[in-house]
């Protein structure tokens, strides 16, 4: 180490001030083995005066700091300058110890390769949100009139039942005369009676047309009440229709 320093204080040549002050830090640290900064003191002087020699001087501390592959690069530059034969053959020799050195280090470890991230989960699927029912809607009751205010059905039956009386009534009363003339004890009391014996089977005739016209009648009324019953009250549910007959 003694040579090294020896050789660096040689190739020292006069610097400016503030390039002097960064070779005196770098002798004095590389003195001290600390290699890395001395490399680090010569670069600054470096850039403060261009000096070819200080390149040699960088290149022997980064070497011994152990970059062998950045003591390479700056004693080939320095052979390159050509400024001074004696050192670049030190150069040369100290290239092929670093090469040496290169060599025998194992390969660099493969850079270990991160995991790829699994892909985010997919998003959840919004289950869609099913419309509310209404409430069912009640229909207000449909009126209906009562029997006894169903007019047409009242005169139907009503009707009806007047004409089944009549009917009765002249059918009885020709039944009578006719009753009359059969129960005659002789042929002048036929004779007297038999003109109303003929208008009373006429009469029976006309009762029973009138009974049976009043008979249709009443069934036209019942059933007009049966369907006009059937149209009564209806209530809408939601689950169905309910009626309700009022009479």
């Amino acid at each position: 180490m003694r040579t090294l320093l020896l050789l660096i204080t040689l190739v020292s040549p006069a610097f400016a001030d503030g390039a002097a002050d960064h070779v005196a830090a770098g002798k004095r640290a590389f003195a001290d083995q600390r290699y890395a900064e001395a490399a680090a003191e010569f670069r600054a002087a470096y850039d403060l005066q261009a000096d070819p020699k200080l390149l040699y001087s960088i290149a022997q501390a980064q070497r011994m700091a152990g970059d062998c592959t950045g003591a390479i690069a700056s004693y080939e530059a320095f052979i390159a300058t050509k400024s001074d034969p004696k050192l670049s053959e030190f150069s040369k020799e100290n290239i092929a110890r670093c090469k040496e050195l290169l060599a025998k280090e194992p390969p660099p470890s493969p850079p270990i390769e991160k995991p790829a991230e699994p892909p985010p989960p997919p998003p959840p699927v919004e289950k869609p949100i099913e419309p509310a029912m209404p409430p069912p809607v009640e229909r207000p009751p449909v009126a209906t009139a009562p029997w006894y205010r169903d007019y047409v059905g009242d005169a139907l039956l009503g009707g009806g039942a007047a004409a089944i009386v009549v009917g009765s009534v002249v059918w009885l009363g020709g039944r009578s005369a006719a009753s009359a003339a059969n129960d005659a004890t002789d042929y002048a009391t036929f004779v007297a009676k038999r003109d109303a014996a003929a208008s009373a089977v006429t009469k029976q005739a006309v009762g029973i047309g009138v009974g049976i016209a009043g008979v249709a009648l009443a069934i036209g009324g019942v059933v007009h009440f049966t369907v006009a019953g059937r149209r009564g009250e209806v209530h809408a549910t939601g689950t169905g229709v309910a009626a309700r007959v009022r009479f």
